[in-house]
Parts: C-alpha cells; structure tokens; sequence
C-alpha cells in the first residue's frame, strides 16, 4: 500500500488506537484490491475470510427482511475497518457487502489474523473493541430510526452527502435512498417531492439536487 493509504488507515479513530507494533505486524500482510460498481466484497452467508478496511470509494453493507426487503446496515467510508464479526465468531457473513462506486480496498486475510492472534492473543481484544464500535453505531442508528421522521432522516443524508459534493449533488438513485433511510421508494419519491416543495432538494436523473445547504442544515435543526 501507498503511504497515503497507510496514512488514511492509521486516521481511523480504532486502528490509530492500536499499539504501534500491531498496527505493522497487520500492515505488513494487508492486501489490496479493486473491486466494481456493484460487485460483492463478500456475500451474505460467505465463510469468513479475513478482516476488510476501505481504502477509496463506498461500501454498503445490506440484509434482507423476511419479506426480502433490503436493508442498510451500515455505509462504510474510506478508512474504516469492517467484517469483524464472522472473524470472531467464525460464522457466516450475516450482510452482503456491496461496492456502491468503484472501490479500493485492504484484506487482512483469516490466515494472517489466525497467525497474529496466535502470536498476540491480545489482538483478539482489539478486534472485539471493533465489533463494539459497530454496535454502538448500529444502536445509535436503531435509535434514530425510531424517534426521527423519514424526511428527517433523509434531510440528515443528503446534507452530509452534498457537503462533500463540489456541485452539491447527490449522485445515488432512489431506490438506494430508499434503503438507507428504512423506508420504500415510493415513499422517497413522495418525501423528495415535499423537499422540492420546500426550496430544500429537487430530484434529479440518477440523485438528488441540494438546492440550498444551509436552508437544509436549518431545517434539519429545526426538526432534530
């Protein structure tokens, strides 16, 4: 890896964490790739093989209800870590891991981790205080989607989206809106045409249209 890869990892607030000398014993038998728009990283239900970081692009993690609806469990952005859980337990992924742009990403292969823990039991700590990371987010997450309303939600998506867009759009279609705010694409439909109607948003061919951030960001103060 670069050293600007290796400077966007040890920016992560978990791995800067670690001792010095885990964090290189793990950089030492990291691996990069490149995957596609759209291709897996890993499936749900894949064996576990190996501990995964984001390098560049966007990673979503997806399950499914028992009507087959999909669901966003987590969008990863560059620098985090992710796929602890079946490292630890040694069971089936329990997400598709789906590349929603081209994306660059960094492997620490089951081998490895079975070799550094062997070697550092202590790492395996470490590991786990990663999964409770997640699971706090994925609590905060939970909570939030109960107590704010859909627009609301979608507010707080596309002013943290268009705040790093230079021409303030959102590129992502309805349907993946749909998905990460818990809701159908109907109802996005319905909720983008009430923000058009509010000088907030305006739907656009394949995203969103921030039409004013700051009237967004006061909105969405407005409503929290």
């Amino acid at each position: 890896m670069s050293p600007e890869d290796i400077a966007l990892l040890e920016s992560d607030a978990w791995f800067c964490g670690l001792a010095t000398d885990r964090r290189r014993r793990i950089l030492d038998h990291v691996r990069g790739r490149t995957v596609s728009r759209g291709a897996h990283v890993y499936r749900l239900g894949d064996a576990p093989d190996g501990l995964y970081a984001l390098l560049d692009g966007e990673v979503r993690m997806v399950s499914y209800s028992s009507s087959g609806l999909e669901m966003v469990a987590m969008v990863v952005r560059p620098g985090l870590w992710f796929g602890e859980l079946s490292v630890i337990d040694g069971q089936p992924r329990p997400h598709d891991a789906i590349a929603t742009t081209a994306a660059r990403i960094a492997r620490l292969p089951m081998g490895a981790v079975t070799a550094l823990t062997d070697a550092d039991p202590g790492l395996w700590r470490d590991i786990a205080l990663l999964g409770c990371a997640h699971q706090r987010w994925a609590m905060r997450h939970s909570e939030r989607v109960r107590t704010q309303t859909a627009i609301v939600r979608l507010a707080g998506f596309l002013l943290g989206k268009a705040a790093q867009a230079s021409d303030g759009v959102v590129r992502m279609p309805q349907q993946a809106l749909a998905e990460i705010i818990g809701v159908s694409r109907q109802r996005t439909n319905m909720l983008l045409r009430e923000m058009a109607q509010l000088g907030l948003a305006q739907p656009a061919y394949g995203g969103v249209v921030v039409r004013d951030i700051a009237r967004l960001r006061a909105f969405l103060q407005s409503h929290s």
